[in-house]
């Protein structure tokens, strides 16, 4: 179970890193291709805040 909480916790990290990213990209300078097919703010968002809920409710728990 620790396991699974700490790649819980990096996935979080991870898409908070994410979206810091996003947020300085060039957009002009991104092909269209990748543009289309990448997550859109609110999706990142979304994930993040997922993730979090989903980590607040097994954080307590010892064993599976």
């Amino acid at each position: 179970m620790e396991e699974l909480k700490k790649r819980i916790l990096e996935v979080i990290v991870s898409l908070e890193k994410l979206r810091e990213t996003w947020d300085t990209l060039d957009w002009a300078e991104i092909p269209d291709s990748v543009t289309e097919n990448y997550p859109f703010y609110k999706d990142l968002d979304q994930m993040t805040r997922d993730a979090k809920r989903w980590y607040e409710e097994i954080k307590d728990i010892k064993k599976v």
